[in-house]
């Protein structure tokens, strides 16, 4: 089923102590239809070198987050949410990840309020 109405905000954020309610959000500025199967890629923003040391050294953390908020056929009328929130990791040796975080990684219901 297509995503109808699709209201997308998204922050790419940087902080010692980030959280949902305190990013900087960006928004599409109409609402869109996506099809099945179907992306939609957002910009993410450079990491300064101080940056990644700094979370090296547990000192600070970088989020990419986003919220989409959509009608689909199987209900009508009713919007449905989901929420992503991941963390950059980055370990001593410059190995990097992407690591889902327990909160803000949810669907319609279970989504915090």
């Amino acid at each position: 089923m297509p995503a109808k109405g699709v209201n997308l905000k998204y922050a790419f954020t940087y902080s010692e102590k980030t959280q949902w309610d305190q990013a900087e959000w960006k928004t599409f500025d109409s609402l869109i239809t996506i099809g099945p199967k179907r992306t939609l890629a957002v910009q993410g923003e450079d990491i300064l070198i101080a940056t990644i040391s700094k979370i090296k050294e547990g000192k600070a953390e970088v989020f990419i987050m986003a919220e989409v908020i959509y009608i689909d056929d199987f209900s009508p009328g009713k919007n449905r949410i989901t929420q992503i929130r991941a963390r950059l990791n980055v370990d001593i040796a410059d190995g990097y990840s992407f690591g889902f975080t327990p909160d803000h990684n949810c669907t319609d219901d279970d989504c915090q309020k």
